[in-house]
């Protein structure tokens, strides 16, 4: 009975292990760099900058180079896909990437403005007709802690997560829709019908399948 069991748990060690190497090479054919942590691994901080706190299965399409497949999972404050393998934290340096698939959707790395910082994020497909597609952008903040004093109450250090951003991709132009404004410049010539379009369908800038119908229309034009 004892060899049995100590024959089980080597079985389990030797699986482990072969996973632990097989996820090696697969990293090994992805450009990755050590992440650097901006804070404490062990700070206590509320919240979490992941959608999903566990990794799933990513397909990494890179610049002229492997597809990869490797369990990944996106850090929304970071803005990269994430591995932890012997202790480390490696993240996919952007560049290197053409497009990503986690959990049924398709991320792209774009560059556009948020705030006055023009930087390149990483977005998610919501709808697509043709070269024309819709994305959202999804950030999280980061407030440090806040320590008691006088008459203002103690709060921890914790990631805030903002309101969704949605981007037009018309053509090679990128539009952030805080409003409308760009995306009838982009149709000079249709401007009053894109209005009227817009006005008659109540569509709103952060309403993704009101949008859908907007990329339906504009893809026609």
């Amino acid at each position: 009975m004892k060899k049995l069991l100590l024959l089980f748990v080597l079985l389990i060690t030797v699986n482990q292990l072969i996973a632990q190497i097989d996820m090696a090479m697969e990293l090994s054919n992805l450009s990755i760099e050590v992440k650097k942590r901006g804070f404490e691994k062990d700070a206590f901080i509320e919240g979490t900058p992941y959608a999903t706190e566990a990794n799933s299965t990513g397909i990494f399409y890179q610049k002229n180079k492997t597809v990869v497949k490797t369990p990944t999972r996106l850090n929304y404050f970071l803005n990269c896909f994430e591995f932890e393998l012997k202790e480390k934290t490696f993240s996919v340096i952007a560049n290197t990437i053409d497009s990503v698939i986690l959990d049924g959707a398709t991320y792209f790395y774009r560059t556009f403005n948020v705030n006055g910082k023009n930087l390149q994020r990483a977005v998610k497909v919501i709808d697509r007709l043709g070269s024309n597609k819709i994305y959202v952008y999804q950030g999280v903040e980061f407030n440090p802690e806040v320590k008691a004093r006088g008459y203002v109450e103690p709060k921890p250090a914790c990631y805030e997560w903002e309101e969704p951003i949605y981007i037009f991709e018309i053509g090679d132009k990128l539009i952030t829709l805080n409003n409308f404004k760009e995306v009838t410049k982009t149709f000079p010539d249709k401007e009053k019908e894109i209005k009227k379009f817009i006005k008659d369908n109540k569509i709103s800038k952060d309403n993704p399948n009101e949008l859908k119908l907007l990329l339906g229309y504009l893809s026609k034009l």
